[in-house]
């Protein structure tokens, strides 16, 4: 397993993921928050869209030992570009990743990040 990121702060925002472009499902690398911050929403910014018909459905994870991973959100299912927020409730985690679904036809692809907010 791949030493996740280390962060010694959490100020208001914890980004998961950089604005960069993925074209198939992923799952993210996992992020270590120091110490646990309270998480309250999972912010997912789609700056470009391509291919027929492109669908992203993302799921936020969180870990308490960075290898047991549960759901702590699932967002709706995110198609144009813009900036979707999607509630999470108090969490502690240490540890956060996001999962990436990835549809269409013709060579879907999202340019997109993905950050967390307290």
């Amino acid at each position: 397993m791949t030493e996740p990121r280390k962060r010694d702060r959490f100020d208001a925002q914890l980004l998961l993921k950089p604005d960069s472009s993925e074209s198939a499902n992923t799952t993210g690398e996992a992020v270590h928050a120091v110490p646990a911050p309270e998480v309250a929403a999972v912010v997912v910014a789609i700056s470009d869209v391509s291919g027929t018909d492109p669908t992203l459905d993302l799921t936020l994870q969180g870990s308490h030992d960075g290898n047991d991973w549960y759901d702590l959100v699932k967002a709706p299912t995110l198609a144009a570009a813009g900036k979707y927020q999607a509630a999470v409730g108090p969490q502690s985690c240490s540890y956060y990743r996001y999962v990436s679904e990835i549809g269409g036809t013709n060579g879907p692809a999202f340019t997109y990040l993905v950050m967390l907010t307290s």
